[in-house]
């Protein structure tokens, strides 16, 4: 087999690999989720939104806010999130003269 030809065989299944390695983390992303124990956390959190009373849609929106924020300091600099003041913090920290 030629070097070109070699090529050739590569970028053919190359997709194939590409889109077959994608599928398997979805299916393995969906069978982790399926056996964590979410269901009872957010029976009981929804049951607690809901012992507060008029407070509860105030509550549900902060812990959606922090959830929000925790999750954008989780994917750190590569976020496009520059405006949040702890990643402002944390580019200026190093740079101060």
């Amino acid at each position: 087999m030629t070097p070109r030809g070699f090529k050739v065989t590569v970028n053919r299944y190359a997709a194939i690999i590409k889109w077959v390695s994608i599928a398997l983390i979805v299916v393995s992303i969906l069978l982790i989720f399926r056996q964590l124990p979410i269901g009872p956390a957010v029976q009981r959190m929804e049951n607690w939104i809901g012992d507060l009373g008029i407070w509860g849609p105030v509550a549900f929106g902060l812990l959606y806010v922090v959830a929000v924020v925790l999750l954008a300091l989780e994917t750190g600099s590569n976020s496009k999130l520059e405006w949040l003041p702890y990643d402002w913090v944390l580019n200026t920290k190093g740079n101060a003269r």
